[in-house]
């Protein structure tokens, strides 16, 4: 797998990469301006990634110390068409966002609200 940190950093000014992922195995790299006080909403408009879908799955990947990946999820409110507070991110040189398209029905997301509490008991906690 090509890592789109690195191409980001080539170049005279460093770029944020937003990985598009279609749900099959096709993937789009877009690309935004890294700013000095650069937000994952920011990187989002930038790509023009919010325009290609209503609702997304978002995980911010960022490099650590020792050179392994750190995944951190990113939660978007649809309604609000914007990152949930909470998680939006400082962006670094070298992250990159993952974006898939949360095709989940409204009937999903309620049967996955109501299960929310349970999860720590059932041992499918991924919160």
């Amino acid at each position: 797998m090509v890592d789109p940190a690195a191409d980001a950093t080539r170049g005279q000014q460093a770029m944020v990469v937003v990985e598009l992922r279609d749900g099959d195995d096709h993937r789009e790299y877009l690309k935004a301006p890294l700013t000095d006080s650069m937000l994952v909403q920011d990187a989002l408009k930038g790509s023009g990634a919010t325009s290609r879908f209503r609702r997304m799955n978002i995980v911010l990947v960022r490099t650590t110390a020792k050179g392994g990946k750190l995944r951190l999820p990113v939660k978007y409110d649809a309604g609000k068409r914007q990152v949930v507070e909470t998680n939006n991110y400082a962006m670094h040189a070298d992250d990159w966002l993952e974006v898939t398209e949360d095709t989940s029905t409204m009937f999903d997301r309620m049967i996955d609200s109501a299960l929310q509490p349970l999860r720590p008991m059932l041992g499918t906690y991924r919160g």
